[in-house]
């Protein structure tokens, strides 16, 4: 053979090879891409979506100044995003962070919580649960005092004060308990009623809060009552001297 066909022919070959190869190449990528494709579709079609494995409970009750962790159980298929919400309001933006931690809880922090969680298939809303926070403020009245004629009816409001739950409330009066009688009457509020005043009634009168939650007890500042006989004994003087001028 001649020089020349030599050439040719070793070219002809090296190009048919370069061709042999493209061609093997794209058979290759193009079985990739299906096996890929195949992968998503099994991997879409084996997705979960997010579902709970248990609901928090509806209410719960907490101290004041207690630490609080808020936990979203939930499953799926990963990863999982989660955000917090307390009574409609956003507590935090979508993260992998699945618990909500309140270091030291106060009154504001009462209210309802929930959390939402997300993955690539879809979203869940958690079921509510409240949180009530156990606390006891202080009484919002200073020292007072009141007067009533003998033989008159004495009501004695309760001093206020923030609480909860709503607490125990007892009345005193000079250092000693009031208990009910046929005279002496405590309504649901906590109002004091006397309904017929004597002079023994006059006196130092307070009240004990008790919250039963926290185990915290608050004494009001003291409230007086003047009972004033005057009255009676002038309209008495009065009817003895009209008899007595008949």
């Amino acid at each position: 053979m001649y020089p020349a066909c030599r050439t040719h022919a070793a070219a002809f070959s090296r190009l048919w090879t370069m061709s042999a190869r493209r061609a093997r190449a794209k058979r290759l990528f193009g079985w990739i891409l299906l096996l890929f494709s195949a992968s998503q579709r099994t991997a879409a079609q084996d997705d979960v979506p997010p579902y709970f494995k248990t609901e928090p409970v509806r209410s719960q009750l907490h101290l004041e100044g207690n630490r609080l962790v808020l936990t979203c159980m939930a499953e799926g298929s990963w990863p999982l995003e989660f955000k917090w919400i307390h009574n409609e309001t956003e507590l935090t933006r979508f993260s992998l962070e699945y618990r909500y931690l309140i270091p030291s809880l106060d009154r504001s922090h009462a209210g309802f919580y929930r959390c939402i969680v997300r993955n690539r298939v879809g979203a869940l809303l958690q079921r509510k649960t409240e949180v009530q926070v156990a606390f006891m403020g202080t009484f919002e009245e200073g020292e007072r005092s009141q007067a009533v004629s003998q033989g008159d009816g004495a009501v004695i409001p309760a001093p206020r004060i923030r609480s909860f739950p709503q607490p125990q409330v007892t009345w005193f009066r000079d250092g000693r308990k009031i208990p009910p009688s046929s005279r002496i009457a405590i309504t649901l509020d906590n109002t004091l009623v006397i309904l017929s005043t004597v002079a023994p009634d006059a006196g130092h009168y307070y009240v004990q809060a008790v919250n039963d939650k926290n185990g915290e007890n608050k004494t009001s500042q003291p409230i007086t009552l003047f009972v004033d006989s005057e009255c009676q004994q002038s309209t008495h003087t009065q009817t003895h001297s009209h008899t007595h001028t008949q």
